[in-house]
């Protein structure tokens, strides 16, 4: 079973409707973006809660025997025009919109838990933030980052980063909605008409720098407290504070789905033979045009690299039709201050060309602990870049086995983007046509309303919704009949880890626990009894060490003195597990605790399930961090066609050369697709 984001919510209505009232303020048109009245209703008529979405509806929440309810009516009509209030029940609210309820009861989080400070509801949303989600300029508050707590239609928790920035600092915040933060109190709210002008700093949602954004990483488990401070360890305290807050009311249990299909267990068939060969029959030639030591020494990896691990070296000359270059450039920030010398505009259009920024690439040749010589992963993804734009400049795929598919019919994948800003301009239509042999074709056309090709058509109908319009959440189409076309759509539902027993495992190995020193030391030497030779001598020495830390030592200095990454270390780890039941170091990376703990955000896994199909494409196994920065988001496919197959193209995801640690999130053809479209 995969854990997901989406919940099974129940509510008590007889629970809420006793100690709570649920207020309806409408209005005859318009939205609640930019109106006062869920500030208002909070600061002024000191309700616990409000919530909102697009269209005139506004909920607010009082206690039942709240008498500021009671006023609420006169001063919401008198705020704004058009502005109805009337108490509704809980049950006839959920009926259309039983997202927004449980949204409604968990903004109450900030005014009913004991430590609510953490959370804030503002202007209708719900808001956590940590006390080191701040950043200062000299003395000034210049930004801070929130996550934003949200359920959407389908049930999904979402949790978006929020950065609240100086509105004297932020170009363009004149006219936005201003808030007031006081870092002390820890107090966040919607800046008012009544609130004076200049005393205080106010913020604006939007960060200093578009290209510098606050993140917060998915997924963390190096220690307890980075567990607590990633995406995953904040919706799993949500989730608690929900249970102990609003148990009475409301009940959130997260949906599991059965997988019908697992791949990418041990890692994708080795695609670097057919890259390397492609490379070697292609003429490749090398332009420094940064001209410094930096780049000097770079190229003399880059030779030593190449002629080591692909038997691939440099021609000399010009590179003619068909040819390949690498140019070494400097990184896009340089040229936005020198924008004559932008090097990826004189890039040359009659060779595959495959552009390396001197700033960001430096190869050492090393393995990561510089123990020994290894070909650098930054070369592999560059050559994996390279391999790919030849293939679609010959037409002719060598970066994977397209006969291994076991497919005798062209196989077709389309994508279509639209211009959100200008909704006038025509959709574009992108095709890929792979035929058996693995000959490409490719394909670009705009929408027309006189379409007289009936394949287009089809594929024109596909990417809409049942209203007519362009569906954006659609990533694309594969087929081999059209009549029969697979689409595949976005969701907001993604994979969740083993949240329980993954705090609890980094809650018995703290880093700054002490643990006694003699019951380990006699463990240690009960298990050095059976061994001989070096090993037995290794096993003194760690004794010895242990022995001068005194009575207590840390488990962090343990996992040092053990060295866990030997079978040695790991050996004893685990026998003072069996014997004690003292876990030293948790092993999360060993491959039982890989499946049991993080299965949900690893490998390839499909899921059937109400008459669709289901999939994600998480991390690898053999490279598994100790930190996921991306949520593994599932995609749903569904057919025009009688047949679902997806699981046909499901090999598809198991390459290694799109993604760098990764499985690719789409079939990946598609990546040609987007290579093809961007020359």
């Amino acid at each position: 079973m995969i854990h997901t984001n989406q919940m099974e919510i129940d509510f008590d209505f007889e629970a809420i409707a006793k100690d709570f009232s649920i207020f309806e303020a409408r209005r005859d048109q318009g939205n609640y973006w930019k109106s006062r009245v869920p500030d208002v209703a909070l600061q002024e008529c000191k309700a616990l809660a409000v919530v909102y979405e697009r269209g005139p509806s506004c909920y607010i929440l009082y206690h039942r025997a709240s008498v500021e309810q009671h006023s609420l009516k006169q001063v919401l009509e008198c705020c704004e025009d058009n502005v109805r209030v009337q108490e509704i029940s809980a049950q006839e609210m959920a009926e259309t919109k039983k997202h927004l309820l449980a949204q409604l009861l968990c903004n109450a989080l900030p005014s009913i838990q004991a430590n609510g400070e953490l959370y804030h509801n503002v202007t209708g949303n719900l808001y956590y933030m940590q006390p080191s989600w701040v950043n200062y300029r000299k003395e000034v508050l210049a930004s801070f980052w929130t996550l934003q707590i949200s359920f959407t239609k389908d049930c999904c928790v979402k949790l978006d980063v929020k950065t609240f920035s100086n509105a004297r600092l932020k170009q363009g915040s004149k006219n936005k909605p201003q808030y007031l933060f006081d870092p002390e109190c820890y107090i966040l709210r919607r800046a008012l008409r009544d609130d004076p002008g200049n005393s205080t700093d106010r913020f604006v949602i939007g960060a200093l720098n578009q290209r510098r954004k606050n993140t917060i990483p998915f997924l963390e488990f190096g220690s307890l407290t980075d567990y607590q401070n990633c995406k995953v360890g904040i919706l799993h305290q949500f989730l608690r504070d929900v249970r102990k807050s609003l148990s009475p009311y409301l009940s959130l249990t997260m949906v599991s789905l059965d997988e019908s299909t697992h791949l990418g267990v041990c890692g994708s068939v080795d695609s670097m033979t057919g890259i390397r060969n492609r490379l070697r029959e292609t003429p490749l030639y090398l332009e420094d045009t940064v001209r410094n030591e930096q780049s000097r020494t770079l190229i003399s990896m880059l030779r030593y690299e190449l002629a080591q691990y692909s038997e691939v070296t440099f021609m000399e000359g010009t590179p003619e039709k068909g040819d390949a270059l690498l140019r070494i450039i400097h990184h896009p920030l340089f040229y936005e201050d020198h924008p004559e010398d932008d090097e990826y505009l004189k890039a040359p259009k009659h060779c595959v060309v495959q552009h390396i920024t001197v700033e960001d690439f430096q190869l050492t040749g090393m393995n990561a602990r510089r123990t020994k010589e290894k070909e650098d992963h930054k070369l592999l993804k560059v050559i994996q870049e390279l391999a790919i734009k030849i293939d679609i400049s010959r037409r002719q795929m060598s970066c994977y086995d397209w006969a291994k598919l076991g497919v005798n019919r062209p196989v077709t994948f389309v994508m279509a983007s639209s211009d959100y800003k200008d909704k006038s301009e025509p959709i574009c239509y992108d095709m890929l046509r792979i035929q058996p042999g693995g000959e490409l074709y490719f394909e670009s056309w705009q929408q027309s309303f006189w379409e007289d090709n009936s394949e287009r058509e089809k594929i024109s109908a596909a990417f809409e919704t049942p209203h007519g319009k362009f569906n954006p959440t659609i990533k694309g189409l594969v087929y081999e009949e059209e009549n029969n076309i697979h689409i595949i759509y976005d969701t907001d539902r993604y994979t969740l880890p083993n949240m329980q027993d993954l705090e609890q495992v980094l809650s018995a190995t703290r880093d700054d626990e002490q643990v006694p020193a003699k019951p380990l030391v006699e463990t240690i030497q009960k298990y050095a009894d059976s061994l001989s030779g070096n090993e037995s001598v290794r096993c003194q020495m760690i004794l010895d060490e242990i022995n001068q830390h005194g009575m207590q030592v840390s488990r962090k200095e343990l996992r040092h003195i053990l060295n866990l990454r030997s079978n040695l270390g790991k050996q004893i780890n685990r026998f003072i597990f069996e014997e004690t039941g003292v876990l030293i170091g948790n092993t999360l990376k060993s491959a039982r605790n890989k499946e049991a703990l993080f299965g949900g955000v690893l490998g390839i896994r499909h899921f059937c399930k109400d008459g669709a199909q289901y999939y994600y494409s998480g991390y690898l196994g053999s490279s598994l961090n100790r930190t996921l920065p991306h949520a593994c988001r599932i995609r749903r496919v569904c057919s025009t066609g009688p047949t679902l197959q997806f699981q046909h193209y499901l090999p598809l995801l198991e390459v290694d050369f799109v993604r760098a640690s990764g499985w690719p999130v789409i079939p990946f053809p598609f990546k040609y697709l987007h290579e093809w479209k961007a020359q």
